[in-house]
């Protein structure tokens, strides 16, 4: 199984149909949290990968188009020397560079992609396992096990929340503040 379905199966699990009717529900729990924690620090390494991918692409972009102006300018000063032979060399360097930055620049917003679309799975997972850790803390303690299909379920702790996931949720906390005293 590839490690990019093996994270859409851990976003996608139910926690509940997982441990409903295995014999020792603590057990299964368990095995499913070290799943989910192998899950996690995979989706971590991806990330980070895909970050340190996407900088190299934008370094690469910026110096090919300096070099772009560089030979601009390289045709503008044969053209001045009356130099119509280097001038057109000039102008070739330029469009070839110019078409590798039109590719850079189409990589480059590939690679934001992915990243992006990899820090939200990293997220989605890393979620999950908050809940998993939820749940075996509710069967160590001999509660009923609460979970994303429980209707009182609690979705997350603030612990296992992101910096800008916490900023995001206080402003929506604020926006529902100002709605409720509107009216």
């Amino acid at each position: 199984m590839s490690f990019y379905s093996r994270l859409s199966d851990i976003v996608s699990l139910s926690i509940s149909d997982l441990i409903e009717g295995t014999p020792d529900r603590l057990a299964a729990i368990e095995l499913i949290i070290a799943e989910i924690e192998e899950g996690v620090a995979g989706a971590r390494r991806s990330v980070q990968t895909a970050d340190k991918n996407q900088r190299k692409l934008a370094e690469e972009l910026f110096e090919r188009s300096a070099q772009t102006e560089h030979w601009v300018q390289a045709a503008r000063d044969a053209v001045a020397a009356n130099n119509e032979d280097a001038a057109r060399q000039a102008i070739i360097r330029r469009r070839e560079l110019s078409n590798l930055v039109e590719g850079l620049q189409q990589q480059l917003e590939s690679a934001k992609s992915t990243y992006e679309h990899l820090s939200k799975v990293w997220r989605a997972v890393e979620a999950r396992l908050a809940e998993a850790l939820r749940v075996r803390q509710d069967l160590q303690a001999g509660r009923p096990a609460k979970t994303a299909d429980t209707p009182d379920f609690v979705p997350v702790t603030s612990g296992s929340l992101h910096h800008s996931d916490r900023h995001d949720i206080e402003a929506e906390l604020a926006q529902l503040r100002r709605e409720l005293a509107q009216g």
